[in-house]
């Protein structure tokens, strides 16, 4: 399961790098916990899965956006519809990213690339990670 959650990512990493908006949207970091960062949700049977916003968390002193990887419960993959049904709002993984452009140290398409290469060494296999609780403040 893991290896088709990761090439779903890469999925996911082609399509940010065709749009540039969708890659701003993740780097303003200005959504709702619980609210869909990308993609759009026309295109959920096709790529399978999407990113949340989480909370906001400090990391080493520095303000950063959380991001929750979620399956999509119409997903053109058997698989990926089985599993997002049985745990539809399970996270899957999460990474995070600085909220401010002056704390990254790279340029935007490596922030994208390190928060896609983080999900992808976020993602577990276990149980739900969480019940039908939208994430809090």
């Amino acid at each position: 399961m893991v290896p088709k959650l990761v090439r779903k990512l890469d999925g996911l990493k082609a399509y940010l790098a065709l749009l540039p908006s969708q890659r701003a949207k993740l780097l303003n970091c200005n959504g709702s916990p619980g609210s869909r960062a990308t993609p759009p949700p026309v295109h959920d049977e096709r790529l399978g899965l999407r990113v949340h916003y989480g909370r906001k968390v400090f990391v080493d002193g520095i303000e950063h956006q959380e991001y929750h990887l979620l399956l999509n419960k119409n997903a053109q993959d058997r698989t990926i519809r089985e599993l997002a049904n049985k745990n539809p709002n399970k996270k899957w993984a999460t990474a995070s990213i600085p909220t401010k452009a002056e704390d990254r140290k790279k340029d935007n398409d490596e922030v994208i690339n390190d928060l896609i290469g983080d999900l992808k060494d976020d993602i577990n296999d276990g149980e739900a990670s969480d019940d039908d609780t939208p994430d809090q403040k």
